[in-house]
C-alpha cells in the first residue's frame, strides 16, 4: 500500500510542479503580450501623426503649386500682352 501511495504522492508533486511552470510561463506570455501591446499602441500613433502632418505638407504643397501655376499663367498673359503690343508698336 506504501508504494501505491508514494507512487501517487510523486504523480501529485510531478503535476503540481508543471502546474506551477505553467502558470509562470502564461504569465510571462501575458507580460510579453501587454508590454508588445503598449508598443503596438505607441507605433500606430507615432504613424498617425506622422501620417496627418505629412498630408498637411501634401496638401500645402499643392496649394502653393497651384498658385505658382496662376501666377505663371499671369506672367505668360502680361509676357504675351507686351510682345503684342511691341510687335504692333515695331510695324
Amino acid at each position: 500500500a506504501g508504494g501505491i501511495i508514494g507512487l501517487l504522492e510523486v504523480c501529485e508533486s510531478d503535476f503540481s510542479k508543471l502546474l506551477a511552470e505553467t502558470e509562470a510561463d502564461e504569465e510571462e506570455g501575458e507580460k510579453v503580450y501587454e508590454t508588445q501591446s503598449k508598443a503596438n499602441k505607441l507605433t500606430k500613433a507615432e504613424k498617425e501623426t506622422a501620417l496627418k502632418y505629412s498630408s498637411k505638407a501634401v496638401a500645402r504643397t499643392e496649394k502653393a503649386l497651384a498658385e505658382l501655376a496662376d501666377d505663371t499663367d499671369a506672367e505668360q498673359s502680361e509676357l504675351d500682352a507686351t510682345l503684342e503690343y511691341l510687335t504692333k508698336v515695331n510695324k
